[in-house]
């Protein structure tokens, strides 16, 4: 069986088990508590986004079909990880000021990354590169993967072939070399950035970018 049947046969196994798993939970919140059935439908709920991430389409195959100019979304490998912590969300929810759109997306619902790209694929196909080793990619922008070695000339080819490049700032080195390569060969009208709203989170930003963190 090829991998794009097994990840097909993947994702509707999970779907349908996500699915059922929903049905009881609200048969269950009807029949005795709300309460009741809240686990099983979050659980449910997880499931059918899994089996999303098996249904994805690789952002190769999306630019085959899509010959429009791209949307580049650059951000850390760290940020989208953390992204998915609970503990994160609950934190934000204390502190956030809802000046942040990703700290308005709900920690096992949609995120930054996610919901963005409700706008951007009306502009053109909506890719990102893809975290090296990842087994599943995260939902939101599609994929393309390439060898550790030839990340930076995929990242310049990308560069001359989108039509705009979403940048959200955030603390690694090659973001810091992505940043600089953006400011010095692509126009500023092309370029959408996603700074942090947090003072100290701005702060490291900075200090990234001067040589000082």
């Amino acid at each position: 069986m090829s991998d794009i049947s097994a990840n097909q046969s993947k994702a509707r196994a999970y779907k349908t088990a996500g699915w059922m798993l929903m049905i009881f939970a609200l048969l269950i919140s009807f029949a005795l508590t709300p309460l009741v059935g809240a686990v099983p439908l979050f659980i449910g709920y997880l499931i059918l986004r899994k089996g999303k991430k098996y249904s994805v389409e690789g952002g190769e195959s999306v630019l085959k079909r899509d010959t429009r100019p791209p949307v580049l979304y650059l951000r850390s490998f760290n940020d989208e990880v953390e992204d998915r912590s609970m503990a994160k969300y609950v934190k934000n929810i204390s502190t956030s000021n809802k000046k942040d759109l990703a700290l308005t997306m709900p920690s096992v619902g949609f995120r930054e990354q996610d919901a963005l790209g409700y706008v951007f694929r009306k502009i053109g196909p909506y890719i990102a590169l893809g975290k090296p080793g990842e087994k599943l990619p995260e939902l939101g922008s599609s994929k393309i993967y390439v060898p550790n070695e030839s990340w930076q000339n995929a990242i310049r080819d990308y560069f001359k072939k989108s039509i705009l490049i979403i940048f959200r700032a955030g603390k690694t080195e090659g973001l810091k070399w992505e940043l600089q390569e953006l400011v010095q060969t692509v126009a500023p009208r092309k370029i959408v950035m996603i700074l942090p709203v947090s003072d100290d989170e701005y702060l490291s930003f900075i200090l990234l970018l001067s040589g000082k963190n």
